[in-house]
């Protein structure tokens, strides 16, 4: 039991004492090269870019027409 003992110890000391140099280059590197912080940071949208229509009207139906779904939607974008 005291072999144990010792063995382990010593184990983890030995674990414990192991330390890696610090890198001189930094681990995480930015490949976007700052694209996210320009489209965070940057200035906004101007108004009346987005556009969508006013009305979606679709009729979908399978190949065997058992299932046909009708749309007939207003769409309203707000301003924003």
């Amino acid at each position: 039991m005291k072999k144990f003992l010792i063995m382990l110890l010593a184990g983890i000391t030995l674990c414990m004492s192991a330390c890696q140099q610090t890198p001189e280059n930094p681990i995480v590197i930015s490949k976007n090269d700052g694209k996210l912080e320009e489209s965070i940071y940057g200035t906004p949208a101007p108004l009346g870019k987005y556009s969508a229509p006013e009305k979606w009207e679709e009729t979908i139906q399978n190949n065997t027409s058992i299932l046909k779904i009708i749309v007939n939607a207003d769409i309203s974008v707000p301003d924003v």
